[in-house]
């Protein structure tokens, strides 16, 4: 019995469907042809909440089946179209032939009505995926790195160093061009920029070979704003947070637009105390250190971009564009560090270090540019590019050894340093695209210089006085020259696109140490090398639904300028970083097969393995002048690193009033590298990260969102991380015709932000725990005056990836 009403139940299902009844019908655009790929979503009339979705075929018809019983209505979206509605209609089971609906370009609809439309928070494209930052409330008040940690598939590290979908060598660029720094002043210029000032966030995993290859993670450009059509106008933003400590940011923008001259301008500025802290437990042989240290900084930032463009005539345009960034910061630490023999907390002594750095940052940046564009598919741009980046820092860092009472100092060593550095960037470059047959070619051309200068003065402190310790001084200069040149094309072969691409360097690299002890032998590096970076892309569109894309491509990260420099930075007398000036730099070859299902399911899978990976270490080694063990991070290269990823992003529409956008990433990797002496480096970790973001609008100009990110357990290099998440919830008011905006927002709930790990390298075990501010209440006003519909200026400037490679 039971075998026969199991039969005749899969009888009926599979009648059931084979005769399901559907919703039929048929786009057509403004010149009575059929739309093909036209977005479809079938909508609830209640309340406008997604059922279903579907891509219009080749014959611009679609279809839906398997719904409840229920009155729905159909809306239709095209790039380039005006989106399109049906009448509310009633589907009771049976088959239904929705009346035809035809599209308008916007160029037709705008002759009659103003189109307004909102941007999702989310948005995936064929290249890239883009954080819309207007569109998220939390976002509000934070600055540009606080930004990226809330960028899908982005995590900024324990040391702030930016990875993206869990790989480093990420590369960071502003307005498409790199920024000029790296590492902390990297760092410290994000901090400056504001949320309002920020348009978007796009994260670009495949950059072809008309970009610069260094980066194996691709490219994270922040997008500023800009403003559209003739006349002028301006922004004015005021921003308050407070965390631990009050903080506050401003930023005013003005641009006008004519005929013939582009204006465009901003002023932002940024100030407040950050505050952190670091616990580091370390076990060298039979010694045992455990070191707390709270740390501030105070920061005062101010960036300037002042630019204009020239319109020769219909086809040629000449600009230039200063941009500036001002840092004066005041940072303090006191370290109390325990010291014990052959068991934790039996204690031989006890370090307190306290560490007072004043330092300034300038960077200036001065760019021309020209470009011609004809309506033959000629397109022609040159970049002349000068920067300088100059720093000043002055450290005074007193150590106190004393008894586990701390009633009685054994011995104090008091010290201070001076650390200027000047770096100037000068890069050339031209590009030149046309049509060749089918498809289009594109070549072009860059010479970039570097030329780093830093200089280190250590002095000891006896008696009140500065004596200048010519063993541990000397100065570091990094020269380098890269010639660069690549071919690209691509070309549809009907539902099938192929970009091809090739790009070589050359690069000659020139390193010195000197000491200031002129019997000391000095250490050089002098080398060349040529390499070849060729980079493919497959796109197929399959059908209606389903599209797939499959890219390849090798990369270069170069060492940054300042880790190849060897000077020590110290926390305390046994704590200290330091670079390495034989860093080489590491390759990367990335496959990446994605698929995208109706435009809403995106996902990808991959591989890359890269060769003389750079990984932060912790060793040991004894002090030749103190004597004593003392521990540093530095940089090394390891043999080889092999990451399997995997990532999936969902834009959810869930109804007209609810937008949604859930991100999803995986990585398989390994680390191994042998240096001897026991210190043998083989890990792997399988980890994950999520992110979600969830904005309601209310009504009469209110707007609700939640967001959160986590991240699982995972590995940096040598170091074992563990989990970490953050969850923030904001609330928006717009008032004033919508020209102005009150946001308020609320970071790190349930204070899930810290991070922590461990590290075994040779005879050093480490377990590091950090915390930072991010548990913060921001408000923020926002106003639009003038003519909102001005255009700002997109030119980019051309000095590339030699901008993130200047660190602190």
């Amino acid at each position: 019995m039971k075998p026969a009403l199991c039969l005749s139940m899969l009888l009926l299902s599979v009648n059931s469907f084979l005769n399901a009844q559907k919703i039929m019908g048929q786009i057509m655009d403004d010149k009575g042809k059929p739309a093909e790929f036209v977005s479809i979503m079938l909508l609830q009339a209640r309340d406008s909440a997604l059922t279903k979705g579907a891509i219009t075929d080749a014959d611009g018809k679609f279809e839906f089946e398997k719904m409840e019983k229920n009155n729905y209505f159909i809306r239709a979206s095209l790039i380039g179209f005006k989106n399109v509605e049906s009448p509310v209609f009633e589907w009771a089971d049976k088959d239904l032939i929705i009346k035809t609906l035809s599209m308008n370009t916007f160029s037709t609809a705008l002759k009659e009505v103003t189109i307004s439309t909102m941007k999702p928070m989310i948005e995936v494209k064929p290249d890239r995926m883009v954080f819309n930052v207007d569109a998220s409330i939390s976002a509000t008040g934070n600055n540009g790195l606080e930004l990226l940690r809330k960028a899908p598939g982005v995590t900024v590290d324990k040391d702030e160093n930016v990875l993206l979908k869990g790989k480093s060598a990420v590369k960071v660029y502003i307005d498409g061009k790199p920024s000029q720094l790296s590492g902390k002043d990297l760092a410290s210029l994000l901090k400056g920029l504001n949320s309002a000032d920020v348009e978007a966030i796009e994260m670009i995993s495949n950059p072809g070979a008309k970009y610069d290859a260094s980066g194996n993670a691709g490219i994270i450009n922040i997008r500023l704003k800009k403003n559209k059509k003739l006349g002028s106008s301006g922004n004015l933003s005021l921003g308050a947070a407070y965390g631990l400590t009050p903080k506050g940011d401003g930023s005013i923008s003005l641009n006008y637009r004519g005929k013939k001259i582009n204006f465009f301008s901003n002023l932002s500025h940024n100030r407040g105390r950050w505050q952190n802290d670091l616990t580091l437990n370390t076990q060298r042989d039979s010694l045992y250190f455990e070191q707390n240290t709270p740390h501030y900084n105070d920061h005062l930032n101010y960036n300037i971009k002042i630019g204009t463009d020239v319109y020769l005539d219909d086809k040629q345009t000449i600009g230039a564009i200063i941009t500036g960034n001002y840092s004066d910061r005041l940072s303090h630490s006191t370290s109390r560090t325990l010291i014990s023999q052959n068991a934790p907390r039996r204690l031989d002594s006890i370090l307190i270090a306290a560490s007072d750095i004043a330092g300034k940052n300038l960077n200036l940046n001065y760019n021309l540019n020209y470009r011609f564009v004809d309506t033959l598919g000629h397109e022609w741009s040159m970049d002349a590019d000068f920067g300088n980046f100059t720093s000043s820092s002055n450290t005074f860092q007193p150590n106190y050894y004393k008894n586990p009472t701390e009633t009685t100092i054994y011995s104090s060593a008091i010290y201070k340093n001076n650390t200027p550095t000047d770096i100037i960037i000068q890069t050339f470059k031209t590009d030149y695209e046309q049509r060749l047959g089918k498809g289009k070619l594109g070549i072009g051309f860059k010479v970039s210089k570097v030329v780093s200068d830093n200089t280190f003065r250590f002095y000891d402190v006896k008696n009140n006085a500065d004596i200048l310790s010519i063993d541990r001084s000397n100065t570091f200069k990094y020269n380098e020259l890269v010639n660069a040149g690549y071919l690209n094309y691509n070309q549809t072969f009907g539902k099938v696109s192929l970009q091809v691409g090739l790009r070589g360097e050359r690069t000659h690299a020139k390193g010195d140490l000197q000491s200031f002890k002129p019997q000391n032998a000095g250490e050089k590096v002098d080398t060349t090398y040529y390499n070849l970076f060729p980079n493919i892309g497959l796109s197929w569109t399959l059908n209606a639904k389903n599209a797939f894309n499959l890219t390849y491509r090798r990369s270069i990260e170069r060492p940054n300028y300042q880790d190849l420099n060897p000077f020590e930075n110290k926390i305390d007398e046994l704590t200290f970083q330091k670079g390495n000036p034989f860093l080489r730099p590491q390759f990367s070859n990335t496959i990446e097969l994605g698929h995208s299902f109706m435009q809403f399911l995106n996902t990808s899978i991959g591989y890359t393995h890269t060769n003389d990976f750079f990984a932060e270490l912790i060793d040991s080694r004894k002090d030749a002048v103190t004597n004593r063990v003392a521990l540093y991070q530095t940089k090394e290269n390891l043999a080889k690193v092999d990451n399997y990823f995997f990532n999936i992003n969902i834009p959810m529409p869930l109804a007209k009033w609810w937008m949604g956008s859930f991100n999803f990433w995986s990585n398989n990797s390994r680390y191994q590298a042998n240096f001897g002496e026991n210190k043998l480096v083989d890990l792997q970790a399988i980890s994950y990260g999520l992110w979600s973001e969830q904005a309601i609008t209310l009504g009469k100009g209110f707007k609700y969102e939640i967001s959160g990110w986590y991240n699982s357990p995972s590995v940096w290099g040598t170091f074992r991380s563990n989990r970490q998440g953050m969850i923030d919830m904001g609330l928006q008011k717009t008032f004033w015709n919508d020209n102005a905006t009150v946001k308020l927002s609320f970071t790190d709930l349930l204070r899930t932000a810290k991070w922590s790990g461990t590290t075994n390298f040779g005879k050093i075990s480490t377990q590091a725990t950090g915390t930072w501010e991010g548990r913060q209440f921001k408000i923020n006003f926002n106003y639009r005056f003038g003519n909102s519909e001005v255009k700002g200026s997109n030119r980019k400037a051309g000095s590339e990836a030699e901008s993130k490679r200047i660190k602190s």
